[in-house]
């Protein structure tokens, strides 16, 4: 992994945590939050990969709300 690459951090895993107890309580589990930031991580490497125009417009999307 180069050093440019994204890193996951205690507050990223509170984070999904927070996500995880709210809309799957059952698999509320730090280690589950780890699971999960890596999964999204692999999805927004394909994602722009193929279409970087998707990536921006969920940018967008974010920003709105």
């Amino acid at each position: 992994m180069s050093d440019d690459e994204y890193k996951i951090t205690e507050d990223d895993i509170l984070i999904a945590l927070r996500y995880l107890r709210l809309n799957l309580p059952k698999y509320a589990t730090p280690e589950n939050a780890i699971k999960l930031l890596d999964q999204m991580q692999g999805h927004y490497k394909s994602l722009e990969e193929l279409h970087p125009e998707v990536v921006e417009e969920m940018l967008r999307d974010f920003e709105e709300h």
